[in-house]
């Protein structure tokens, strides 16, 4: 801090006090520093900005019963977390010594472009790592099987339909109130597995093939409690990744046992997924493959035989549960990525095609997704993006979705 001789001298010693107390703090913040090397803590982000175009035309699909005559609409405007998820956390770890140490993650998610931040965490961990023992973590955060399948997308789960959750409603989910373990990596192999009390996600099933809420406290019969476990969407996951040289492969299983309600017509059943995937790198181009099946219901794609999506334009089918006994939805994606001009180029091919009880109830339209991107890095931390998918029959209703989108990435 400088200051003047011509200041008078009152001001002359607050200045010299103010030089003083921080030369101490700056002391202070070096011993400090040094007696706590064991232990770290780190302020991260990213914001995602950018322009989407997309158009909806939808004619009117009697089976889902809401009387609506369709939709034929478009919409350009701002849209953010199109590439990747804007977000702002903070993480940090303390060494126990002997390879172990404890660790914690507390992350929200944010719209730069309305400065709305998420009512809910996206990730909330408290953790213990060790070299001999692996990773086990408590709280919310991706599924085990999402860990596994990691990097196989050519779209990295993401630019709204483009997404291979459209297809694979597991490939990328959190869970809350997870109890979640991986190996350690042996020679490229790592196993994972979780366990979820309480997913926190809406359940639905049909009536009359409109969805409706499995809404505890309404179906409870008189002197029954809503204090169970089995009033919880409790979840399993369960994953398979080996990463090595130019090869990734993954395997994985959730199933669903949800809360059981006390109407008769609840379904009791668990939905249940399994996703097989992989790549290889040529470094001329990356080739990826992956193929699954959900059945008994859709995880994180209760919005199927709903036209609820659409009306609200749309992303993809994220965060419910549609209980359906009986009901078969087989997917697969083929898909690649080449390196080009400071950037990558990537594109994808999905399908997700109905079969079983599904089909009983008029559903029979496959969904097929086509999309490529461009993504051109600035530097480490900054990279911009253009992308365009388009969605035939988008959730299994007759139809279209095309989407244009563009933006930048910034990571802090």
């Amino acid at each position: 801090m400088k200051y003047s001789l011509t200041q008078p001298p009152a001001m002359r010693q607050i200045a010299k006090a103010a030089t003083v107390t921080l030369a101490m703090i700056g002391s202070l913040g070096l011993s400090m520093g040094s007696a706590s090397a064991d232990s770290s803590v780190r302020l991260y982000g990213r914001l995602d900005m950018g322009l989407a175009y997309q158009r909806i035309n939808v004619p009117n699909t009697p089976i889902v019963g809401d009387g609506l005559d369709g939709v034929d609409a478009a919409e350009f405007g701002m849209r953010s977390g199109q590439q990747t998820g804007s977000r702002w956390g903070i993480k940090g770890s303390e060494d126990l010594g002997g390879g172990t140490s404890i660790q914690f993650v507390y992350e929200l998610g944010v719209t730069p472009s309305t400065g709305f931040v998420g009512s809910r965490a996206r990730v909330t961990t408290l953790g213990v790592n060790s070299q001999t023992w692996g990773t086990l973590d408590l709280g919310r955060k991706l599924s085990a099987s999402s860990y596994a399948l990691d990097d196989i997308d050519p779209m990295g789960g993401s630019y709204d339909t483009a997404s291979l959750q459209s297809s694979m409603g597991t490939y990328s989910i959190r869970y809350s109130n997870q109890i979640w373990y991986k190996t350690p990596t042996f020679n490229g192999l790592s196993a994972l597995a979780s366990y979820s009390f309480d997913t926190a996600k809406d359940t639905f099933y049909l009536v009359n093939n409109r969805p409706r809420e499995v809404d505890i406290p309404d179906d409870l019969a008189p002197g029954q409690s809503s204090f169970s476990t089995n009033n919880k969407n409790r979840a399993i996951s369960l994953g398979l990744r080996y990463d090595k040289g130019p090869v990734l492969l993954g395997a994985s299983y959730d199933q669903i046992f949800p809360n059981s309600g006390t109407i008769a017509i609840v379904p009791k059943q668990s939905p249940k997924a399994w996703i097989l995937g992989g790549s290889y790198d040529f470094k001329v181009i990356k080739v990826a493959a992956a193929v699954g099946q959900q059945f008994d219901g859709l995880i994180q794609g209760g919005q199927a035989l709903s036209r609820a999506g659409i009306n609200g334009g749309i992303t993809n089918t994220q965060g419910d549960i549609l209980l359906f006994p009986g009901a078969r939805v087989d997917s697969w994606m083929v898909g690649a990525t080449v390196p080009l001009a400071g950037g990558d180029m990537f594109g994808s091919v999905q399908q997700a095609r109905p079969g079983g009880t599904i089909v009983n109830s008029g559903v029979t339209e496959s969904q097929t997704i086509g999309s490529v991107g461009y993504n051109y890095k600035f530097s480490k931390r900054t990279s911009a993006y253009v992308y365009f998918s388009y969605a035939h029959n988008y959730i299994f209703v007759e139809g279209s979705v095309q989407t244009v989108g563009a933006g930048i990435v910034h990571k802090f």
